[in-house]
């Protein structure tokens, strides 16, 4: 049995893709860090597909959650097969409102914390495993009231980039996925007017669905010579 880990998984992409390694028989350790409600909502409809999963509290967004995450989870298994990072964290503030406290916290959240616990697993990752951090198409296009955002996610890209020669006489790739605007919670308080706005720009006039995101981390899981890569998934974003 392949042993899977996804971070941020309760909800939206994660748990998307949390169902869908459990549809391929992994066991897989989940991850939350403040909302019991979406923990217990995951558990019942997880269960409805396999028992073969557990779930751990960690905020992932502090060096503090790191060790607790990572106490816990060599505590479950020695290995891992597959890693997939998926917690993310953004502050709507304009450019002159950015306080330090902003910045420090997505950057810790999108890029130094998803970096430190690569470093802590390297060595439990399993020969001809694989690597897969969720990025945005914000990470290359620009953002004017989501700064610290876009900059965390071009710094994952270029993570990503820089991990393959650690990782590859060992033949484990790492890529990015990076999902256009997708239909979960984070676009749940915006109105109808907002939601135009952003299809208007999309080729295919709908958000991403979760699965839709979850599709593309199992094509890179299953396909051992795509590395390295930054793999969009927008519907053809402001391609009009």
């Amino acid at each position: 049995m392949k042993f899977a880990v996804v971070t941020g998984s309760t909800k939206g992409i994660g748990k998307a893709i949390a169902a869908d390694l459990l549809q391929r028989g992994c066991y897989v350790v989940l991850n939350y860090s403040t909302s019991e409600d979406s923990a217990d909502q995951a558990k019942q409809e997880l269960s409805q597909i396999s028992n073969h999963f557990c779930i751990i509290k960690a905020d992932l967004s502090c060096h503090e959650g790191l060790e607790s995450f990572y106490s816990r989870l060599v505590e479950i298994s020695k290995t891992i097969d597959y890693l997939i990072l998926n917690v993310g964290l953004t502050q709507r503030v304009l450019f002159s409102k950015i306080t330090r406290d902003d910045w420090d916290a997505v950057i810790n959240a999108n890029v130094t914390i998803p970096f430190f616990l690569i470093q802590q697993l390297a060595s439990a990752i399993n020969d001809h495993g694989r690597i897969i951090l969720i990025g945005s198409i914000l990470g290359t296009l620009p953002h004017a009231v989501s700064i610290p955002y876009s900059v965390s996610k071009a710094g994952l890209n270029m993570l990503a980039k820089c991990l393959v020669k650690e990782f590859s006489s060992r033949c484990i790739t790492v890529n990015v996925v990076s999902p256009g605007f997708t239909n979960t919670s984070w676009h749940a308080s915006k109105d109808a007017a907002q939601l135009g706005r952003i299809t208007d720009k999309i080729s295919l006039n709908r958000l991403a669905e979760p699965h839709e995101i979850s599709s593309t981390c199992m094509h890179l899981i299953d396909n051992g010579y795509i590395n390295g890569q930054v793999i969009t998934v927008d519907g053809g974003y402001d391609y009009r």
